[in-house]
């Protein structure tokens, strides 16, 4: 009745829809229905982390981290890394090595902390639970398991932190001072990364923003894509994407380290 009302929304008839598909592929599993927006379990706390969190407290944290860490590096004006007993070029993989270790450890910490948190109130959650997904191709809701979510989601927003890390260490090795490191990183990281919400030049290209898998569990899930109108927007080119990403940032970095010191050398040796 209600996909023949002309008077009902297409997003509710798609909510009503999407409802009735889990339900029908709870009852052969033999599993408790539950409400994935109020997490009780470990798995679902993940989720829930990877959506809520990860992409605006949790990257507002670590962007003040990074810059803490590569901003330090300067002081008055004088180029630390210079003082060591080793290349500038070893240096800038030291730094970005214990970068990406402190977001590592984080990361895991607190997709850790907030399984067993979830785990210890109502269980560990089931991997198969039902999980709708939206396909923007097809236009319609298909159900796939959490674990289809759970695992690529974390694995895409882990690579979109390595190249925040690249990205901030850019910035610092440019602007050398912290509050103006710290100022850029976050409205060139989270302003991008919420202005696909509303700018729309900014949706048509956000399969190209590294910063948008972030947000990687409504790129899965398909309502970023859905909610911006991006059929690219999808794990096939995130996975693309944030590798060459990251290759291009350290190789760009190792470059300018290399060519700074070069630069340096040749000063002194014609003074």
């Amino acid at each position: 009745m209600i996909s023949n009302n002309p008077t009902v929304s297409s997003d509710f008839k798609m909510a009503v829809d999407r409802q009735r598909k889990i339900y029908q592929a709870l009852y052969p599993l033999n599993i408790k229905a539950h409400t994935l927006e109020f997490p009780i379990h470990g798995i679902d706390q993940i989720i829930w982390i990877l959506e809520a969190i990860i992409p605006t407290l949790f990257v507002i944290a670590i962007i003040f981290m990074l810059t803490q860490l590569f901003a330090e590096r300067y002081q008055n004006h004088l180029d630390t890394a210079q003082l060591y007993p080793f290349s500038k070029v070893t240096f800038a993989m030291s730094s970005l090595g214990v970068g990406v270790g402190y977001v590592t450890v984080l990361f895991i910490g607190i997709s850790g902390f907030s399984f067993l948190v979830g785990s210890l109130i109502s269980g560990f959650g089931q991997l198969d639970y039902p999980y709708p997904i939206y396909s923007l191709v097809n236009q319609e809701v298909t159900i796939g398991k959490i674990q289809d979510v759970l695992f690529p989601g974390l694995f895409l927003a882990f690579l979109a932190f390595i190249v925040i890390v690249e990205v901030v260490y850019l910035i610092a090795y440019f602007f050398k001072q912290k509050m103006p490191v710290l100022f850029l990183s976050l409205i060139g990281i989270v302003g991008l990364l919420f202005g696909i919400q509303t700018i729309q030049p900014l949706q048509r290209i956000a399969h190209l923003i590294p910063f948008t898998y972030l947000r990687s569990v409504e790129i899965l899930s398909g309502r970023l894509p859905k909610q911006i109108d991006n059929v690219n927007l999808n794990w096939s080119m995130g996975i693309v994407l944030l590798p060459c990403l990251i290759i291009l940032l350290l190789v760009g970095i190792l470059f300018i380290e290399r060519w700074g010191s070069s630069q340096k050398k040749e000063f002194f040796n014609r003074s």
